[in-house]
């Protein structure tokens, strides 16, 4: 996937210079940086629109108040990246973007303190100019494309993101070489990290107006609270409805010594019904069709959102990854066997093949036990009545607690947490 081209409000740099040396010094996961962002900046009824034909388009949206913002395509697919900081799309109906050379429009929140609208191209089109116009009601940010060749596009594509837009490296991560070996510090309990699935401008699978997103940062929030009075330090991916990549959760859990990693899911599947809890191990190769398609659909949220999961492999030998699975998967296939046990004896009902295993990128820690479980399907009625029902989650819940704990006491490398 091409990094892009970025084109920028003019004087913008020093400020996103500041932004990113402010964030790096920081050093707090995302999640922690959003929960006090207010919107600077709505959208003004009626001037969002796009005028023109398929050969030159003019994109123009209408904002209470001017604000720093970034515009620029990217490819596979191909695809406009528009970026306003502070900014609320939430009033923005995709229908006034409509136009035989647009296709899929979504929006959110897709970095601490920025939103994202990302508008997929029938065909290849490249900036020809955009900026932002100051009124008296606020300002209209106009972003004009046209028709290019598959070269032109495909070289506006991949060119590098200037350096001030990057965003900073502001948790730990596993670089080329590291050692993989986790370093033996003290700490007091069992950390665990969970995983609320999709955010922000990736809203997850919708049914009846309610979308996995906010249906898994809620669950996650209950079930945190649970894990806290078994002594277990639970920390979230995300506490709000923001975008988090994927490869970012697998280094919040890093940053923060996880001992143990749990991604919620309630996913939508095509075709066929399906129905109950299913658990998901990382592997390369799917154990079946089914897998293998919601692996895909999360990573491609990814990178239609705008990150290359391509370059994240890139940051870790395949070889010191398969040195540091050689001993984390047996504890990681043990885990998902004693959830499916503690889920089964709370009689709750399970997938047909409840242990399952896929190259879900978020599950690509080599040396974090590492599950992914889809509580259920929400195009299965009764998979979405069950979710909606807190006595069913309440014995979600407790059956997901008593399996982790049972799991880590008979761990050789956690078990000391339960013996004292």
């Amino acid at each position: 996937m091409g990094a892009g081209v970025l084109i920028n409000g003019v004087g913008l740099v020093r400020i996103f210079a500041m932004i990113a040396l402010s964030l790096a010094l920081m050093v707090v996961p995302i999640s922690a940086q959003v929960a006090s962002e207010q919107p600077l900046a709505g959208l003004l009824q009626g001037r969002s629109q796009v005028t023109g034909d398929g050969a030159r388009l003019v994109l123009t949206l209408g904002l209470s108040a001017a604000q720093p913002w970034s515009a620029r395509v990217l490819s596979d697919p191909a695809r406009l990246l528009i970026d306003v900081k502070g900014a609320d799309f939430s009033l923005l109906d995709p229908s006034d973007l409509g136009n035989i050379a647009l296709g899929k429009t979504r929006f959110g929140r897709f970095r601490p303190g920025w939103a994202r609208l990302v508008v997929t191209l029938r065909d290849f089109m490249t900036i020809d100019e955009a900026v932002l116009i100051p009124h008296n009601k606020g300002a209209d940010l106009r972003v004009i494309l046209k028709k290019a060749t598959p070269e032109a596009f495909d070289n506006a594509a991949s060119r590098p993101e200037p350096a001030f837009w990057i965003q900073p490296n502001i948790i730990k991560t596993i670089r080329l070489g590291e050692d993989l070996s986790r370093q033996k510090v003290y700490k007091p309990s069992l950390t665990l990290v969970l995983d609320p699935g999709h955010g922000g401008l990736d809203p997850g699978a919708i049914v009846d107006g309610t979308s996995e997103a906010e249906m898994m940062l809620a669950f996650a929030f209950e079930l945190k609270t649970l894990f806290n009075d078994k002594g277990v330090e639970t920390i979230m991916t995300r506490q709000s409805d923001v975008f988090v990549p994927l490869e970012a959760r697998s280094s919040i859990a890093r940053f923060h010594g996880a001992d143990v990693f749990l991604s919620l899911h309630a996913d939508a599947l095509p075709l066929g019904e399906a129905l109950g809890v299913t658990i998901y191990t990382m592997n390369e190769t799917a154990s079946e069709q089914a897998a293998a398609t919601l692996a895909q659909r999360h990573d491609r949220d990814d990178i239609l959102a705008g990150v290359d999961l391509a370059a994240q492999d890139e940051q870790v030998t395949k070889a010191l990854m398969a040195m540091a699975r050689l001993e984390t998967m047996p504890r990681t296939n043990r885990l998902a066997q004693e959830i499916k046990k503690g889920i089964l004896a709370k009689g709750l009902e399970m997938y047909s093949r409840p242990v399952q295993s896929a190259a879900f990128s978020v599950l690509k820690s080599p040396d974090i036990p590492s599950v992914l479980i889809e509580l259920g399907f929400l195009t299965s009625t009764t998979d979405f009545s069950r979710l909606n029902d807190v006595v069913w989650r309440s014995a979600m819940q407790n059956a997901l607690v008593d399996a982790v704990v049972s799991w880590a006491k008979d761990d050789p490398n956690v078990q000391q947490y339960f013996s004292r």
